[in-house]
């Protein structure tokens, strides 16, 4: 079965699920979807994604990369915020 690409990288806001998981909410137009990231401790990318994430991206995941640019870079200013405390 080949897959297509169905979701429309619109991200409309990235949001801090815990402290090694985050959530991006797409803007389909007439929708909204939502998707859950994982990162590990010390990873330079993101490493976890939800299952349909990929099917929705027609198995092509490099077509997110400014996505998990933009998760890393909320992460690593996370980190720093944390290490001041």
């Amino acid at each position: 079965m080949e897959l297509k690409k169905t979701l429309k990288l619109n991200p409309i806001s990235i949001q801090v699920v815990d402290r090694l998981s985050y959530k991006v909410v797409f803007d389909q137009g007439d929708r909204e979807v939502e998707y859950t990231f994982k990162i590990s401790e010390g990873a330079a990318d993101v490493l976890g994604w939800e299952h349909r994430f990929w099917e929705d991206l027609g198995g092509d995941v490099s077509l997110a990369r400014p996505i998990f640019e933009s998760i890393m870079h909320l992460h690593k200013a996370r980190k720093i915020e944390m290490s001041g405390e």
